[in-house]
């Protein structure tokens, strides 16, 4: 008994992590890519208690333009590769009445950054991924892209398994096979 028990406790764990994988896999990998957006490690704690170091925030570009109290990424000077990810703390509009410079603020710091241009911005943060940063940070892109991919393909072959094979794993564990009907041969 306690064998089948730590056996359904292990199976159970192991389909949580994989659950947990392929929703992050989807969160930072997939659903970023269809939406136009980019996933970003936040680095410093300037926007603490919303956004920590390590967090990931997916952020992506808005023709619409940005509002004050949006948290948007953009680039602090134009020759400065650096992003930064803070919140509209102001809006400057231009002579056609159109926003042309943006005040920032971290919601840890205890100042406004300079003004940065509109082009300088680029994008609005759609939704953020608590911890996840430090380990996208310690993987390269292509070893993030070889994970979905193997990933996609674990689950699809695991889907597409016959039946039958899946009942040769089921019996090789120890788990009961599931009821079939069967069906009268032809005539």
């Amino acid at each position: 008994m306690p064998h089948t028990v730590l056996r359904a406790a292990g199976s159970a764990l192991a389909w949580a992590l994989m659950g947990l994988v392929f929703a992050v896999t989807v969160a930072v990998g997939i659903a970023p890519r269809v939406m136009g957006a980019v996933p970003l490690t936040i680095l410093t704690g300037s926007m603490n208690p919303v956004l920590a170091p390590g967090d990931v925030a997916v952020v992506a570009p808005d023709p619409a333009g940005y509002r004050r109290g949006d948290i948007i990424t953009m680039q602090p000077a134009y020759d400065d590769p650096r992003l930064v990810t803070h919140r509209v703390v102001s809006v400057v509009l231009g002579p056609d009445r159109l926003p042309s410079r943006y005040v920032t603020q971290g919601d840890a710091n205890a100042s406004p950054d300079e003004p940065v241009d509109a082009d300088q911005v680029h994008g609005r943060m759609v939704y953020a991924i608590p911890l996840v940063g430090w380990a996208l940070q310690a993987a390269s892109l292509a070893q993030l892209d070889l994970a979905v991919r193997t990933a996609g393909i674990l689950i699809a072959a695991w889907a597409l398994t016959p039946t039958r094979l899946q009942d040769r794993l089921r019996a090789a564990a120890g788990r009961p096979l599931p009821r079939r009907r069967r069906t009268a041969p032809a005539a």
